[in-house]
């Protein structure tokens, strides 16, 4: 990965990005100045052959009117034809200083200078000249007339030239300005993909891996991403790693302390029960049943305790065996029937066996806690559903109680060890192992445990495990090959 082959970073990815996207910014900007720029150049010349051209035309108009006008003047002497002439006179000589200086190319120049002497002349002879010696001479109006006759012509090719540039340049400035938006999109897609592979999907990558992380877990976060998510991610797997060793400790010294604690509860059960016969009447009978009952319960924490220090130290087994699961539900249930006079237990199995290869101690610890935890958070009393079920190839069995109900945020971590839902936390007994120790066994067995819940509506657990029919399915299917080859 790309990471890999450097110190990458964030704040890298964002310098290179906002780098290129800056380099094409300017290349487009030069691009589009020196486009428009020639544009400007060719509208100018364009606009200086049309002023030359119309200049042209006034010359030729001008000398014509203004020779009228004098001759006008000659013979009545009126002061308005004094007047005209005059103006038309000006007019002339200010279209001849216009073609001057729009005149280009050496060609052109002669052509202004032929066309300027042969004005002077016209000027002298006709309208400057004494007034016995006034006279107009037709080759000359002749010579001026074809001057400009040639000069127009040589400024409307030019007018139509630099049209024609214009027309061009504007075409390729139209391809410029869409290969420009092309080119930005384009820009601006790579660099969208390029940010979203450097940036957003490695911390969308951290994100899901948070989510998918078992809370429990002391498996590390993966690392692979740039420098600033790299290190949020070794900060976290650092975190994980001091929880996982403060779980450790916590569980080797309860653990210790669960082991010290099971002779002096299994002496005092065995005081209770012959305390039990030898009670004298009925109450203190009750009263002994009612101790019995609590170092029951204060031996099944113990064991959850042990359970939990024996599954992180590796030294937890199974036994397994092919049975039928409606035989261990079905014993376990039983055990609560009496339990509670205010619950209901309701018991639900399919006609026909539901074989799965399993361990019934530990699936019968698991049911028993998941009724046992559903009859202490249903403090109101209500039925309590067991049910099972082929699906998908699996045995499902569910506890459903309609008890207090388990927020949707701690749906995950009530599985983990010492967590417990904070509806019945300081009103109902429990230290939180039972949860923890159910979902270890059900995973032990291959399966899976899951909870849907409501508050106020009651929780449902439900415990997926794989039927024994698909693995003897996998099992037999190699040999079978073996046995054909």
């Amino acid at each position: 990965m790309w990471w890999r082959r450097g110190q990458q970073s964030i704040r890298r990815s964002f310098l290179l990005v906002g780098g290129v996207l800056s380099a094409i910014g300017l290349v487009l900007a030069l691009t589009t100045s020196v486009t428009a720029y020639w544009l400007y150049s060719l509208s100018q010349r364009s606009a200086d052959a049309i002023t030359s051209l119309k200049a042209v035309e006034e010359v030729e108009i001008n000398l014509l009117r203004s020779t009228r006008a004098h001759q006008l003047y000659g013979e009545t002497g009126e002061e308005r034809w004094r007047a005209e002439w005059q103006r038309d006179e000006a007019r002339l000589v200010e279209d001849l200083r216009t073609i001057q200086r729009s005149a280009t190319g050496a060609h052109e120049r002669e052509m202004v200078a032929a066309l300027t002497e042969q004005v002077e002349m016209i000027r002298e002879h006709v309208l400057h000249a004494p007034p016995g010696e006034r006279a107009v001479r037709l080759s000359d109006l002749d010579a001026a007339a074809a001057l400009s006759g040639e000069m127009a012509e040589q400024y409307e090719r030019r007018a139509q030239e630099a049209a024609a540039r214009t027309t061009a340049w504007s075409r390729i400035v139209l391809l410029i300005t869409i290969g420009s938006i092309l080119a930005m999109a384009a820009s601006l897609g790579l660099a969208f993909r390029y940010t979203s592979r450097a940036i957003y999907e490695p911390v969308q990558r951290l994100r899901r891996s948070l989510e998918e992380h078992p809370l429990d877990s002391p498996a590390r976060i993966p690392v692979e991403a740039p420098l600033e998510v790299r290190e949020i991610a070794m900060g976290i797997n650092e975190l994980i790693d001091r929880i996982a060793a403060q779980r450790e400790q916590q569980l080797t010294f309860l653990a210790a302390v669960a082991h010290d604690l099971k002779n002096p509860l299994a002496s005092l059960r065995t005081a209770v029960q012959l305390a039990a016969r030898q009670a004298q009447d009925e109450k203190q009978k009750a009263r002994a049943e009612v101790i019995l009952r609590q170092v029951d319960r204060m031996n099944r924490q113990v064991e959850d305790l042990l359970d939990v220090s024996r599954i992180e130290a590796g030294r937890f087994e199974l036994a397994l065996q092919l049975a039928d699961l409606r035989e261990v539900i079905g014993d376990t249930v039983a055990m609560f029937r009496d339990a509670s006079e205010r619950h209901e237990i309701r018991l639900e199995l399919p006609d026909v066996p539901v074989l799965v290869e399993h361990d019934p101690t530990r699936i019968a610890q698991v049911l028993t806690n998941l009724v046992s935890n559903a009859i202490k958070y249903s403090p109101e009393g209500g039925p309590i559903d067991v049910r099972l079920r082929q699906e998908s190839g699996a045995a499902v069995f569910e506890v459903e109680d309609r008890g207090l109900g388990i927020p949707r945020e701690e749906w995950r971590s009530i599985f983990e060890p010492f967590r417990r839902s904070g509806g019945g936390r300081g009103s109902i007994p429990g230290v939180g192992l039972g949860l923890s120790v159910a979902r270890r066994l059900v995973r032990a067995h291959g399966g899976e445990i899951e909870v849907e819940s409501e508050p106020g509506q009651g929780s449902t657990f439900r415990v997926v495990l794989p039927l024994a029919r698909r693995r003897d399915t996998r099992d037999e299917a190699p040999a079978e090959a073996s046995a054909g080859a």
